[in-house]
C-alpha cells in the first residue's frame, strides 16, 4: 500500500494532494513579497574555484482579500473575495563556445586544414581528385549557400580551447513565470455556501537556439476552474457537489528574430521543402547540422500537448451513533487536443567532400551544396481521450 486516504480518494496509485485556496473574510487584508536572488550577493570565505554564473532572480508578489462592498450592497458575513499574484524572473549566465566560418573559408579557402593532415575531394569527378591546396575553385561554390552563411554565422570572436572554437555566445537563459488566482464565496443561507476560484499560469522559459537571433521558448500555459456548493442539512450530516477544469499546453518553438523568411527565400531553398507549414506565413530556416560548426533552425508547434480535464464529483457525509458513513462519486474527462508541429532539417557531413575513406570538411560540403540529407515534417493531427467514473461507499 502507498497510502491509507479515504475512499473518495481511491482513484489515485500513488500519493494524494490536497489543495485549499483562501477565501476572503469581514475584514480586509492583504500582503506583498520580494526575494531576490543574485550572483552579486555571493559572499564567500575564499574564492569560488570555479566561474561563477551570472544569476538574476526575483520572486514576488501579491494577495489580498475581504468582503464585497458596492454600492447598495454590503457583503459582510454573505459575500467574500480573494485574489493574489505571484511573478518569477531569473536570468542565469551561460557560455557557449562554438565554431564558425573564416573569411578565408567563405572565399573556398581550407589550406590551414592541411596543417592537420586533412585533404579535401572533389565529389564532382570520378575518381574524388584532391582539391589543390584545399582550395574550392570560386565557380563551383554555391554563392546562395555562401549568402546563407554570412546572413546566420557571426564573425569569430577569438580562439578558445586551443583553437577548437572561435566563436563565444553568452546568451542567457531566461525564464518568466506569471500566476493569478481570484475566489469568490457566496453564502446563500446559513446551510448553502457556494465558492469558485479561477487560477491560471504562464510560464515561458528560453535559451539560445544555436545562432544569434535564434531563441528556444516553451512555453507551458495552464488554468483551473473550480466551483462548489456546499450543503449543511444538520450537525451530523453534509454534501457537498463540486465541478472544475484544468487545461495545460506545453508548446515549444524556435523562432529567429530576424527576417528568417528572405534568408530561406534568397537561399534558394524549394517552397515545398522551407514554407507551406499550417499555421505559418512565410517559410523557416531549415535546422542546418554542419558538423562541428554552429548550427540551429526554426520549428513551430502550435497548441502542442493541449490537455484538458473536467472533473465533477459529489460526496455525502452522515454521521449516527459510533458510525460516520461516506458515499459519493465522480465523473471526469481527460482529452488531448490538436497539434501542430513545423519543421525541416538539412545535414552536411565531411564524407561528402572526402575520398570515401578520409578527409573531408562539413563547412566546404556546404558551401558546394552537397548536403547529407534532408527532411521536412509537417503534422497536424488530433489526439482523444476518454470518460473515468467511479463511486464509493466507507463506514
Amino acid at each position: 500500500l502507498t497510502h491509507t486516504d479515504s475512499a473518495q480518494f481511491g482513484g489515485g496509485l500513488g500519493g494524494t494532494i490536497n489543495i485549499v485556496t483562501k477565501s476572503g473574510t469581514n475584514q480586509f487584508h492583504g500582503g506583498a513579497w520580494e526575494f531576490w536572488r543574485g550572483s552579486r550577493f555571493a559572499d564567500a570565505t575564499s574564492d569560488p574555484s570555479g566561474v561563477l554564473q551570472d544569476l538574476h532572480q526575483n520572486q514576488f508578489g501579491a494577495n489580498a482579500g475581504g468582503p464585497v462592498l458596492l454600492p447598495h450592497y454590503n457583503g459582510k458575513d454573505r459575500t467574500f473575495f480573494y485574489g493574489s499574484y505571484e511573478g518569477f524572473r531569473q536570468s542565469i549566465g551561460a557560455v557557449t563556445l562554438q565554431l564558425v566560418p573564416t573569411a578565408a573559408e567563405y572565399t573556398g579557402d581550407f589550406s590551414a586544414l592541411l596543417t592537420n593532415g586533412v585533404q579535401l575531394y572533389n565529389p564532382f569527378t570520378a575518381n574524388r581528385a584532391p582539391f589543390t591546396n584545399n582550395q574550392l575553385p570560386s565557380n563551383m561554390i554555391d554563392q546562395k549557400m555562401v549568402g546563407l552563411a554570412k546572413a546566420l554565422f557571426p564573425a569569430p570572436t577569438g580562439s578558445y580551447e586551443g583553437g577548437v572554437f572561435n566563436y563565444e555566445n553568452t546568451t542567457p537563459r531566461t525564464h518568466t513565470s506569471d500566476q493569478y488566482d481570484i475566489r469568490g464565496d457566496e453564502y446563500l443561507t446559513k446551510k448553502d455556501l457556494v465558492w469558485a476560484h479561477f487560477l491560471r499560469q504562464s510560464n515561458p522559459i528560453s535559451s539560445y537556439g544555436g545562432f544569434p537571433k535564434l531563441t528556444n521558448t516553451t512555453s507551458y500555459t495552464a488554468h483551473n476552474f473550480g466551483a462548489q456548493w456546499i450543503h449543511t442539512f444538520g450537525p451530523s450530516s453534509i454534501l457537498t457537489v463540486g465541478f472544475g477544469q484544468n487545461i495545460g499546453t506545453q508548446i515549444p518553438n524556435t523562432i529567429y528574430s530576424g527576417d528568417g523568411n528572405a534568408i530561406a527565400t534568397a537561399a534558394g531553398f524549394a517552397p515545398s521543402y522551407a514554407c507551406g507549414y499550417p499555421d505559418v506565413t512565410g517559410c523557416l530556416i531549415p535546422d542546418l547540422s554542419i558538423g562541428s560548426y554552429m548550427g540551429g533552425g526554426e520549428s513551430r508547434t502550435a497548441l502542442g500537448g493541449l490537455s484538458v480535464i473536467w472533473e465533477s464529483k459529489a460526496d455525502y457525509q452522515k454521521t449516527f451513533g459510533r458510525h460516520t458513513l461516506y458515499v459519493g462519486g465522480n465523473i471526469d474527462t481527460n482529452n488531448d487536443g490538436k497539434t501542430i508541429f513545423s519543421d525541416s532539417t538539412l545535414t552536411f557531413s565531411p564524407f561528402q567532400t572526402s575520398n570515401g575513406s578520409t578527409g573531408g570538411n562539413e563547412l566546404a560540403s556546404f558551401l558546394l551544396s552537397v548536403p547529407e540529407g534532408a527532411s521536412r515534417i509537417s503534422t497536424d493531427y488530433w489526439e482523444t481521450g476518454g470518460w473515468v467514473y467511479g463511486l464509493y461507499g466507507q463506514d
